[in-house]
């Protein structure tokens, strides 16, 4: 069997998938412009040249379910390894994050004429779409499907059309993600949209959510910030990738204690590879995360690609820890990419932020600044994101995330080991000002009568 695949962005044959000794190794088309959109950061185009399975293989993998149980499912049905990423996406390749598509050779007419059609959706399939999911969780695709998206939840895709809702069929692009959340965390979907949609409110880039019913089956619904409409209302696919695809690390090393990446070393991709206003921006959504008591990884980070530029996607698949008080050993008891390296819940002071800031590329004084602000704003943007929700349905979901937030406020600034004792400084943030003749750089000193963190210096109170 001819076990070459073709990889096609918007439209555009980029590169073929080749194998030696059952290594993926990736090379761009002579034809693929170099002003054209690259498949990855890490592999910028030269035409003609070949990435290594170093790149290719973590990349391919991205592009998969981390749940096991889906990759054997597709397996099955494909008579394929379900360790074999090469093998499942020349089966359900045709729609993948961003603007991917994976073809073998002898459909790739048919994809790039990208025939494909609207099949209609009622409510009560949507709804029983969901039941399916919920009774088994490994199903995440039907017979016609060829999409393949990343992620542990289950969820399935679908197009939202000017009648209404429909299954995208053939290489016809979706425009939402449905998902029935994690069905361990009690109304974990709601939880993801109230979150999604306080981010939103302070002003963090988040994708759009809503939460419904289908036929009685509640559901977190995400526009795919990944798609876009034109002015005759075609919706075109947006290319984007992973962080760890990015970095060219492995799925299951997302997790920064399992060798992933760190939230430094994605701050020094953006400051490589987009502008100042991402890596601010990342910051900020890494200090937000923090607060809102959500342990997101690299994979719930990502960039749009366009040509040269390189953008930070919209955050998304955040939701709190808080509503279910996890045990303190646990993984859910932090954030998976350390501040300054604290995770815990609570560990993390305005030291350790300003000294992520400075580390990751950002201003220490505006991250800060903007602490005080998200933490100030966010307990009542959770309650505001539930307004128009039924009371029954929220319940004490809001109350419990808000109080974990402001919590977490109260525990900003513990003093690090071996200073001295100064109040917390959340109760007089104004108090907290950069000395005119520093550089907020590397030094922690204890003068008589002052304390200096990273350039913030604060007067102790008089003792009289």
């Amino acid at each position: 069997m001819n076990d070459e695949l073709v990889v096609i962005l918007n439209s555009r044959i980029a590169g073929t998938i080749t194998h030696d000794s059952g290594r993926p190794l990736f090379t761009y088309v002579a034809s693929y412009d170099s002003d054209l959109t690259p498949l990855l950061l890490s592999m910028p185009i030269h035409r003609g040249r070949g990435y290594t399975h170093q790149k290719t293989a973590p990349w391919l993998s991205g592009l998969l379910p981390d749940d096991r149980r889906v990759r054997e499912s597709w397996a099955a049905d494909f008579g394929v390894s379900a360790d074999n990423p090469s093998a499942l996406l020349r089966h359900i390749g045709r729609a993948c994050a961003g603007a991917v598509q994976i073809s073998p050779p002898d459909a790739v007419k048919d994809v790039l004429s990208q025939i494909g059609d609207l099949e209609p959706a009622t409510e009560a399939q949507l709804g029983a779409r969901l039941r399916e999911l919920a009774g088994h969780p490994g199903q995440w695709t039907q017979t016609a499907d060829r999409w393949s998206l990343a992620g542990a939840q289950s969820k399935f895709t679908a197009a939202r059309t000017p009648t209404g809702w429909a299954w995208a069929r053939g290489n016809a692009p979706s425009t939402h993600i449905i998902k029935p959340g994690i069905p361990q965390f009690q109304s974990q979907a709601l939880n993801e949209h109230l979150c999604q949609k306080a981010l939103a409110a302070v002003g963090i880039r988040a994708a759009y959510t809503e939460y419904r019913e289908f036929d009685g089956m509640p559901a977190i619904v995400v526009t795919r910030y990944d798609r876009a409409s034109t002015a005759d209302g075609t919706v075109v696919r947006l290319h984007q990738e992973g962080m760890c695809q990015a970095l060219s690390v492995w799925p299951h090393r997302k997790y920064a204690s399992h060798g992933g990446p760190s939230a430094v070393a994605i701050a020094q991709l953006l400051g490589s590879a987009a502008k100042q206003s991402d890596v601010d921006r990342f910051a900020e959504t890494q200090v937000a995360q923090y607060l809102l008591g959500a342990p997101m990884d690299a994979k719930n980070y990502s960039v749009i690609l366009l040509g040269r530029k390189a953008t930070l996607a919209p955050i998304y698949d955040v939701a709190s820890v808080y509503p279910y008080a996890p045990d303190p050993e646990s993984s859910l008891a932090g954030v998976a990419m350390p501040i300054a390296g604290k995770s815990r819940f609570g560990d993390v002071g305005l030291y350790y932020i300003a000294k992520f800031a400075q580390a990751a590329g950002a201003d220490p004084d505006g991250l800060i600044a903007r602490t005080h602000e998200l933490a100030a704003a966010l307990p009542d943007a959770i309650l505001d994101a539930a307004k128009d929700l039924p009371p029954a349905a929220v319940g004490d979901l809001t109350a419990k995330i808000a109080d974990g937030i402001a919590a977490q406020r109260a525990t900003l600034n513990p003093r690090p080991r071996g200073s001295r004792r100064i109040r917390d400084v959340a109760d007089e943030p104004d108090t907290w000002t950069p000395p005119p003749d520093s550089d907020g750089v590397n030094v922690v000193s204890h003068g008589r009568g002052k304390q200096q963190i990273r350039g913030y210096t604060r007067r102790r109170p008089s003792r009289s």
